[in-house]
């Protein structure tokens, strides 16, 4: 009996020590799939913001991944402000040395990617 009991047991921690299928799960941010999510993000939050100046993701703070209909990516980040105007569109832009200027800020920005349709979605965008 305490055989079964103790197999029983084994299989009840496993089960709860696992990731939940489905579930998202955290995502290494120097995977190029995930970087490419993260600068469509960013990219698709600079096209929405009401600011004449480019935002720059200083801080990752969370990246996850979530396998669904194609792959949902889920970022946290601190954002900024640089000193680059949207219509100058520079490749290296610089965060705003001042403060009140660049005004760091976190946001959730959620992807939605769906790679065999060549689709991608920003899904959530709050900062």
């Amino acid at each position: 009996m305490s055989v079964k009991v103790a197999a029983l047991l084994a299989v009840f921690l496993a089960v709860a020590s696992a990731q939940l299928l489905g579930a998202p799960m955290d995502a290494d941010i120097k995977n190029k799939e995930v970087k490419a999510a993260l600068r469509f993000a960013v990219a698709q939050y600079n096209n929405q913001s009401n600011s004449i100046y480019i935002c720059k993701v200083v801080k990752v703070i969370k990246a996850q991944v979530q396998v669904v209909s194609g792959y949902k990516y889920y970022f946290t980040v601190m954002m900024a402000q640089t000193s680059c105007k949207k219509e100058e569109a520079k490749i290296k832009c610089a965060i705003n040395l001042d403060p009140a200027i660049a005004q760091p800020h976190e946001c959730n920005l959620v992807v939605w990617s769906q790679p065999w349709l060549r689709r991608t979605v920003l899904t959530e965008n709050t900062c």
